[in-house]
């Protein structure tokens, strides 16, 4: 019986659930010197517009086309309360797959729910992120955030 062999590549999967270059500040690229449309330095699934005003003052999109993950959004956060800056950025997330967007919506969800601790959210988050086998509780959580968005999105 001939044994059948494989490449690599086919248990690795279809969708990306991680990327593999470092999280960097989107906003690092909306200043008129870091960013020169004409000599792009960003990275080539991010594009940038900085035209739109919002009704505060300057408003920034950026859009992420199948970045694996939002380590990139966590980088901007993170920078941004450094920072103090109050400039509305606008994300927008493209990926091929709906399960890596619903992965994104979920991971964004967990962070962002302040009902629970920090400490809660960040265990739930890595939990959630690098696992294949979650706790009972953390998949009631994921569960009943995917039934939220099933829910809004059917309205």
């Amino acid at each position: 019986m001939a044994e059948i062999v494989q490449p690599v590549s086919v248990g690795v999967g279809r969708n990306a659930m991680w990327g593999y270059s470092p999280a960097f500040d989107l906003t690092k690229y909306l200043s008129c010197e870091a960013y020169n449309p004409l000599i792009s330095i960003t990275p080539r699934y991010v594009s940038i517009n900085q035209g739109g005003d919002s009704k505060d003052g300057k408003e920034s999109n950026v859009l992420l086309a199948g970045p694996g993950d939002i380590r990139h959004v966590l980088e901007t956060l993170r920078a941004r309360q450094t920072k103090q800056n109050h400039e509305k950025i606008v994300v927008y997330i493209w990926e091929e797959s709906l399960e890596c967007m619903a992965r994104h919506i979920i991971l964004t969800r967990i962070l962002l729910n302040r009902q629970e601790s920090i400490q809660t959210r960040t265990q739930t988050f890595l939990e959630s992120y690098g696992n294949v086998l979650v706790h009972k509780k953390t998949a009631e959580l994921i569960a009943e955030i995917a039934n939220q968005i099933y829910k809004e999105m059917a309205e």
